[in-house]
């Protein structure tokens, strides 16, 4: 059996976390904000910046983006 090749690119189906959050290891991001959903649909979020007001400006960013994203029909 030959080995498994992940490619990069987006893709409409769910991967499995720790995938997503391995992808970003070593990007080089200047700040991040993480926001998920434990197996108990607990929310858990964490973020770098010492200050919740960027954390804050970062999501929204996101959520622009994400909107954007939907209007566009994905």
């Amino acid at each position: 059996m030959g080995d498994v090749v992940f490619l990069s690119g987006e893709t409409t189906l769910d991967i499995p976390p720790d995938r997503a959050l391995q992808a970003a290891v070593g990007r080089g991001f200047r700040q991040v904000v993480i926001a998920a959903e434990d197996e108990d649909g607990q929310l858990y979020v964490a973020a770098s910046a010492g200050s919740c007001a960027y954390s804050l400006m970062l999501l929204e960013l996101a959520k622009r983006r994400l909107l954007e994203r939907i209007e566009d029909g994905e």
